[in-house]
């Protein structure tokens, strides 16, 4: 969260679904159940721009073990599984 908060010029513009710390600096947690309709709008969101996903990653599935290792060791992004290749 510190390397977050070091390139975020306002650090109220912080989201997380994971880290509750996020709170102590005026972010906001996000709950999100996955549903086809909340999904495509995170999914419009995307693709206009006003949500951005930085993936560090993309590991296939029969890597997943490897992924959680690299995920654990520290990513900078959102480490992936790919189960369709």
């Amino acid at each position: 969260m510190e390397q977050t908060l070091e390139l975020l010029p306002d650090a109220r513009r912080q989201v997380s679904v994971t880290d509750f710390d996020v709170l102590e600096h005026g972010g906001r947690i996000i709950w999100v159940r996955p549903d086809a309709q909340r999904l495509e709008a995170l999914l419009d969101r995307v693709t206009e721009g006003r949500l951005t996903v930085d993936i560090d990653t993309v590991f296939p599935l029969e890597q997943a073990a490897d992924a959680m290792k690299h995920n654990a060791a520290g990513s900078n992004g959102k480490v992936i599984i790919d189960t369709t290749r």
